[in-house]
């Protein structure tokens, strides 16, 4: 079928996507996404699929950083994939997909994320997954921290910007990705505005601390985002929280990077249990995200591993090209790879190196560190020319559990 492409524009296209949207089942409760439209659109870089002038198909994305133990790779974000209903199994959504991901690699980017509904769907474009979205549930009343709470300074979405600088400039972890525009926040503030609200700590008029929370119910709140400069604001930012323990018995919280929030609670898996019972479980559905290397060179080229001495492997990889099509898959990529306090990527393969052999996305979920060579060699085809390169690689990129602390 002849389709036409496009940016889109949230004067012109703002129904017809918001129809789509609805039909994907984008549509929550506390959720204006009409609001959420007009500030997401202009924010990211957008591609649509026409067919008879009727939108049949959008992808959006937005540049960001991904952080690798302490370095920074380049992000491109694929913040939305909707296709209509008449255009679906069609291949509409891959297709766009695919387009905006050579587009984004063009312009710099050298890795990909995307949170997935339907993890098999984008296996096929090169991403691998990654690991749950990690949520708990607590009560204000158990949180144990001694000294005075701070005062807190209510937030509303006149100050989205304020707020999207301090996500940009939060403590965080190996793993956490940043979305550069602040279109992205904004949206989001307005969309909640009329259910939500935000607290905020202040350092010499600097919002150093803050949430921004969805008010479900007359005891319960969903916390969109909570981030902090340093865990010292963070734990103030907790002590704070503590004090709505009169007004609110459940708060749902994405898992703090880096804190064992378990040893700040009263009795907290007595609590947990409590709350399984009432059918609330402490990990609310499990979204996940996915990961992708867009550049392999660069991925590999920007990290470092505390390591004395570099070790080096040839690696073949399938389906790396972003518009690499399935039904006409293109030819395996060789390079030779480094990995150390320096590491480096080459194209080619060196003469004696052991082989890894495997696809893009297993080669992303390695890298980032959510899945050990030996679980991808059972679980994603994996393949090794001797088991030392194997348990090499276990050793080498058992990293941090990655923190995907920016929920899109």
């Amino acid at each position: 079928m002849e389709y036409t492409y496009r940016s889109a524009n949230f004067n012109q296209d703002g129904p017809q996507l918001l129809e789509l949207w609805h039909q994907a089942g984008w549509r929550e409760e506390h959720f204006n996404m009409e609001m959420e439209l007009k500030y997401y659109i202009p924010a990211c870089d957008s591609l649509l699929a026409e067919r008879n002038g009727r939108i049949v198909g959008a992808v959006g994305t937005m540049p960001g950083s991904y952080r690798h133990l302490n370095s920074e790779i380049t992000l491109c974000g694929v913040t939305s994939v909707i296709t209509a209903v008449e255009a679906r199994r069609q291949a509409v959504g891959s297709d766009l997909t695919r387009k905006m991901l050579q587009q984004a690699l063009e312009a710099g980017a050298e890795v990909a994320l995307l949170g997935a509904f339907d993890l098999g769907y984008y296996n096929r474009l090169g991403f691998g997954n990654g690991l749950a979205h990690q949520m708990i549930i607590i009560d204000p009343a158990d949180i144990a921290l001694e000294g005075t709470a701070p005062i807190l300074h209510k937030l509303t979405k006149d100050d989205a910007h304020a707020m999207h600088t301090a996500r940009l400039r939060r403590y965080s972890a190996h793993g956490a990705c940043n979305i550069h525009p602040a279109g992205f926040t904004t949206a989001i503030a307005h969309a909640t505005a009329a259910h939500a609200f935000g607290l905020g700590l202040l350092d010499q008029e600097k919002l150093v601390a803050h949430l921004w929370a969805v008010v479900k119910d007359d005891i319960t709140l969903s916390v969109e985002w909570w981030v902090a400069d340093s865990p010292r604001y963070w734990l103030e930012l907790l002590k704070g929280v503590a004090t709505l323990q009169d007004q609110v018995q459940h708060i749902i919280m994405p898992y703090p990077a880096g804190i064992c929030l378990e040893d700040l609670l009263r009795s907290p898996y007595r609590r947990l249990r409590g709350m399984m019972k009432e059918e609330q479980s402490p990990y609310p559905p499990p979204e996940y995200w996915q990961i992708r290397i867009l550049d392999t060179i660069g991925c590999f080229s920007k990290i470092s591993l505390p390591m004395i001495q570099p070790y080096r492997f040839n690696a073949r990889l399938h389906g790396e090209p972003p518009l690499a099509s399935t039904k006409a898959p293109s030819a395996p990529s060789d390079y030779t790879i480094s990995v150390g306090e320096h590491s480096t990527c080459e194209k080619g393969h060196t003469k004696g190196l052991p082989l890894l052999e495997c696809g893009i996305g297993a080669l992303s979920r390695l890298w980032c560190g959510a899945y050990s060579a030996s679980t991808l060699a059972l679980s994603d085809h994996c393949q090794f020319s001797d088991d030392s390169l194997r348990m090499a690689l276990d050793r080498l990129f058992a990293l941090p559990t990655p923190m995907c602390d920016w929920y899109f």
